[in-house]
């Protein structure tokens, strides 16, 4: 995957925040994007005040042919205490999950090959792509719930999440080839 640096005050550059998450939700280690590559992911940077030309070469390129926009903040969200909830119920997807701030922040938290939480701290500009398969969850942050995201789908949307409490799960076929893949990367 093609990675941009998050360009942040001038003069200053830097990649997205990636870091194992501790049992009480405390930063640990913090970890080189790689991390994520070799689960998988990718990760995309675009100006989000001029994003358009580069996310249509995505969209193109990938075969994202629907797109909507969320706002996840309890002003604009219906039932927002209840969805947050659900969002972060841990689970996968039977397809790609591709997301891209164009305002405000959130938590995405994947499970890394040995059952770790790792944490990507997503801000406006950050487009990320989980593959189908990865446990994974989506949290907002404690210090202002507010996320405006374009959500990407190739084809009609569907977002069904399988629970990782149900044991059928970890037997689904998304999950298995999800777990084929990674040994390769």
């Amino acid at each position: 995957p093609r990675l941009r640096k998050r360009m942040g005050t001038p003069g200053q550059q830097k990649m997205v925040k990636v870091y194992f998450l501790g049992d009480n939700n405390e930063e640990l280690e913090t970890l080189p994007i790689s991390a994520i590559e070799k689960l998988g992911l990718e990760y995309h940077y675009l100006n989000p005040q001029d994003y358009e030309a580069e996310l249509t070469q995505i969209k193109e390129k990938n075969g994202y042919t629907y797109s909507d926009i969320i706002h996840c903040s309890p002003d604009h969200l219906p039932d927002f205490e209840t969805k947050v909830k659900y969002f972060a119920e841990e689970h996968i997807h039977r397809d790609d999950e591709v997301r891209f701030f164009l305002d405000g922040r959130g938590f995405f938290d994947v499970r890394s090959k040995d059952d770790k939480w790792i944490r990507l701290d997503l801000e406006a500009g950050d487009l990320i792509s989980l593959p189908a398969g990865i446990y994974h969850r989506f949290v907002v942050r404690p210090d202002g719930c507010y996320a405006k995201v374009m959500r990407l789908f190739q084809g009609a949307p569907i977002w069904t999440p399988f629970n990782r409490s149900l044991p059928e799960t970890e037997n689904d076929d998304a999950r298995k080839k999800y777990l084929q893949h990674i040994e390769t990367l």
